[in-house]
């Protein structure tokens, strides 16, 4: 990193840590870490930013795999276990990982006591962005963020629309999405 970038990024996690960061901030600091990041969670998000149509990392990959076992499961029966793609815990973790190597002082601690805004924050990052899955039978499969409690609170959802052709124990009709939770349970 250019020291005027490490310069900004410091002051950049300043701001998450104090949860006052906003999505311009948290937008300048991963494109500022991008290059320079290890191929884990934080890095798919970061390419994320630059890329509004994903096929390949760590979220496609996830995202992929899913959504075949899903269509499967709707043809054919069986479990379903539907677990969020990013854990709040393993995030924050690589996070400061990532930043302590490229000489950002971070605090684990005040990250995760604002974990909430933080999450709040990629939220609005990755919304809208959609996985080229090569699936026939998925016809759109993408980050959206959606109203879902009566608060007016927000989540990240992974929605997945199939052709209408996914008939077996369960039909799934055309233009009919499912909505999965991208992040974990919010922190207390």
């Amino acid at each position: 990193m250019k020291e005027q970038d490490l310069a900004d990024g410091q002051e950049i996690v300043k701001l998450l840590e104090e949860g006052r960061a906003d999505r311009r901030d948290l937008l300048a600091l991963l494109m500022y870490m991008r290059e320079e990041l290890p191929n884990d969670q934080v890095k798919d998000i970061a390419h994320f930013v630059a890329h509004a149509d994903r096929d390949r990392g760590y979220a496609f990959t996830y995202t992929k795999g899913f959504v075949d076992h899903l269509v499967s499961v709707f043809q054919g029966g069986g479990t379903l276990t539907v677990k969020e793609i990013y854990n709040t815990d393993v995030l924050i973790g690589q996070f400061c990982r990532d930043a302590r190597k490229l000489g950002i002082v971070v605090s684990r601690e005040k990250l995760t006591t604002h974990s909430n805004a933080l999450k709040a924050l990629l939220s609005s990052l990755l919304d809208g962005v959609s996985f080229k899955i090569a699936n026939p039978r998925v016809t759109s499969c993408r980050f959206t963020l959606r109203a879902t409690a009566a608060d007016g609170g927000k989540s990240l959802l992974l929605e997945v629309f199939s052709d209408g052709s996914i008939q077996g124990t369960i039909r799934w009709p055309r233009n009919v999405g499912i909505t999965f939770a991208v992040f974990d349970e919010p922190s207390a």
